[in-house]
């Protein structure tokens, strides 16, 4: 999709993975690297053809069942199987200032790199949207320098949404507020920055990722996301910390269903690794850190990272919050029966 529409030098709001699928990133969200200049891919769908689950085509727009629309910004696959979306597009690249950094996460370093994070995200321009993540370098992995292998790092992403040389300055901060271990950014074509992450995420490897939507960024959280991060059990996992601004939170409750835009960061531990004898302490590393963050959210999630969905119901309420009310009614209304039942499910009301 981005090859296509980087023809005319235009794009949408995808993920970060090139190998995403563009309907499950919409019906649940959608962030990327353009999400605070443009907003979510829900944000940023204007239409769809959607076969119900009494066998109707029915359109959704903002003429034609807008409520299905609101429906379908974020709130999954429960309506309807989507066969056509129509996606607004904006002005973007060719080319882009992409920044993919490592710092030096030994001893407090890694908590100086979030908390740096942190304090630039407040002042960040819209154009800027980014991911803050440690980890550690895997032994073995070919891109990365044999001295470095092996050590814990701060790591940042982030994208500049505007002309070449604003970015490389607006940027620059995150590049050089310590002396990098890696340094992989540079001006790019936006399609290839669209593909920074692909190496991370292999076919073959198991995954299992959590998230919870943060209250707050303070040095106590800071310290937690630390020790957890610490005590990751695969060298390929990382702890995702997802910056919200911007645009995102300019879309009202009433334009869309999805639910999050009252945080300012994510939190997204991904558990990364290759051995199936490895499967439980890597989900449980997953669950105990998501619950020990619980005390600092509100209870809603990204539900395109929800791990197995093992909570059910309980889940989708504090997924959606006050809006989960209205998804039930828009549920009962175009599927009755939970046909569509097989996702992250919000089940109609007389269920």
């Amino acid at each position: 999709m981005d090859s296509a529409t980087q023809r005319y030098g235009l794009a949408t709001p995808g993920g970060v993975f090139s190998e995403t699928g563009v309907a499950g990133l919409t019906l649940g969200g959608g962030f990327g690297w353009l999400r605070n200049k443009f907003g979510l891919s829900c944000d940023n769908l204007i239409a769809a053809e959607v076969v119900t689950a009494d066998g109707r085509l029915v359109r959704a727009s903002q003429d034609e069942n807008p409520d299905l629309l609101w429906g379908l910004r974020g709130g999954g696959g429960n309506f309807g199987v989507v066969i056509t979306f129509e996606f607004k597009l904006h002005p973007v690249g060719p080319e882009v200032m992409f920044v993919f950094v490592f710092h030096d996460g030994r001893g407090e370093k890694m908590k100086q790199g979030i908390q740096f994070y942190r304090d630039f995200c407040e002042t960040a321009p819209d154009e800027i949207s980014s991911i803050g993540f440690t980890g550690m370098f895997p032994p073995g992995a070919e891109h990365y320098p044999v001295e470095i292998q092996g050590l814990p790092f701060f790591a940042v992403g982030a994208m500049y949404a505007g002309p070449v040389e604003e970015g490389q300055k607006a940027l620059q901060p995150l590049r050089s507020f310590s002396q990098p271990l890696f340094d992989a950014s540079g001006v790019m074509p936006f399609v290839e920055a669209q593909k920074a992450f692909d190496e991370e995420y292999p076919n073959g490897l198991r995954y299992y990722w959590k998230s919870i939507n943060l209250n707050r960024m303070d040095d106590e959280v800071i310290d937690r996301i630390v020790a957890h991060s610490r005590l990751q059990p695969s060298p390929l996992s990382t702890t995702d910390i997802w910056h919200v601004g911007g645009a995102v939170k300019r879309v009202g409750a009433g334009e869309s269903a999805f639910f999050g835009r009252q945080a300012s960061f994510l939190l997204n531990p991904e558990a990364n690794w290759v051995d199936a004898n490895d499967d439980q302490a890597n989900i449980q590393w997953v669950r105990d850190f998501v619950a020990d963050m619980q005390k600092f959210s509100d209870g809603s999630r990204y539900l395109n990272f929800a791990g197995f969905q093992e909570e059910g119901d309980a889940m989708m309420r504090s997924a959606f919050g006050e809006q989960y009310q209205r998804l039930v009614d828009l549920k009962y209304k175009y599927d009755p029966t939970n046909l569509f039942r097989l996702n992250q499910n919000i089940r109609p009301t007389v269920l």
